[in-house]
């Protein structure tokens, strides 16, 4: 498909939609209320933390577990524990 042939194509397509919302009634408008929650915002995204899982030729299993969070990476090391007691 040539360029022009696709920009037209496209401009068509969205023009009944940017026209619908432009008729659309000024009381609707004026109901939207917009706020802002600061505990939100102030929050720190948590940190996953990564695991390595390797397998010997033996069938034993190892890991390496890295991350910000120690009380994290423990909880997953007993985790791996329980799930792979040959290797305690």
């Amino acid at each position: 498909m040539r360029p022009g042939i696709f920009i037209a194509v496209v401009l068509a397509l969205t023009m009944p939609v940017t026209a619908s919302c432009a008729n659309a009634s000024p009381d609707k408008q004026g109901n939207l209320v917009v706020t802002q929650n600061t505990g939100i915002a102030g929050t720190v995204p948590k940190k996953s933390v990564h695991v390595k899982l390797r397998r010997s030729f033996k069938g034993e299993y190892s890991w390496d577990l890295t991350g910000d969070d120690v009380k994290e990476i423990l909880k997953i090391n007993r985790e791996l524990k329980k799930e792979f007691p040959q290797n305690n």
